[in-house]
């Protein structure tokens, strides 16, 4: 077994580069141009001063409204002026807290409702990652995008990017299920019961598939919504792929 890579930022575990995922074509995702990550708070001195380095133009807030108020985001003020927000409203940790009044909540429920959840990223959300598709495609430098975690609305966003770049399913899951590993609760989120803890902090490959039966449902697939987001464009789209891949 490979060793784990080092983290690019020490103290905020689950951030990453999306660059050398292979491409299905040949070649590869290009590296310092895609970074995803939790939300960027509590970062050491180095780490703050290394995110500066990195040419960042975009910085985008997946988080809803009261989140990004409890934790905001301290960075320096070059980056300050790079945040870019686009809201989606969290929903399956409400969810779940609601039927709590009823008694225990199995693990059953609430995989239940975060499968249910990334349904919604695609159903009630396709505008904001439409938006994110093209900011990204427009952007003349490295795009940070997080949510709190960096789990969820990021880990879809970035499966979302990667399908439409060329990645193949297999390599786009395996950069989504590292966050199991990489991402450690912070101690604000901590006391979630044993029984839902897995599904609710945890990510699974039955969420992504959801989202992407959707996805493909409604619109074609990944290739296809890029390309509509993009205006139908195929000067855009082809400009999208060669800045954010190389062979």
């Amino acid at each position: 077994m490979l060793d784990a890579p080092s983290p690019l930022l020490p103290s905020l575990g689950n951030f990453r580069d999306l660059g050398g995922l292979p491409l299905g074509s040949g070649g590869r995702v290009r590296s310092s141009r895609l970074y995803r990550s939790p939300r960027l708070t509590g970062l050491a001195e180095a780490d703050l001063a290394t995110l500066d380095g990195y040419g960042i133009v975009a910085l985008v807030d997946f988080r809803g409204r009261a989140e990004a108020e409890a934790a905001p985001v301290a960075l320096s003020p070059q980056l300050m002026s790079r945040r870019i927000g686009l809201p989606i409203e969290p929903q399956a940790g409400a969810r779940i807290r609601a039927l709590e009044a009823f008694g225990e909540v199995s693990h059953e429920a609430a995989h239940a409702i975060m499968v249910e959840s990334y349904r919604a990223y695609v159903t009630d959300h396709a505008d904001t990652y439409a938006r994110f598709i093209r900011l990204v495609a427009e952007a003349d430098g490295a795009v940070v995008f997080h949510c709190s975690a960096g789990k969820d609305r990021t880990g879809f966003a970035a499966a979302l990017v990667l399908a439409a770049l060329g990645v193949p399913e297999d390599a786009i899951l395996a950069d989504y299920l590292r966050t199991n590993r990489d991402w450690q609760p912070p101690v604000d989120i901590g006391g979630v019961p044993a029984s839902y803890r897995r599904a609710l902090l945890g990510v699974d490959e039955a969420y992504l598939a959801a989202a992407f039966a959707v996805l493909n449902r409604d619109h074609g697939g990944a290739e296809h919504f890029a390309r509509a987001a993009l205006g139908g464009s195929e000067e855009a789209f082809a400009r999208f792929r060669a800045v954010l891949t190389e062979h």
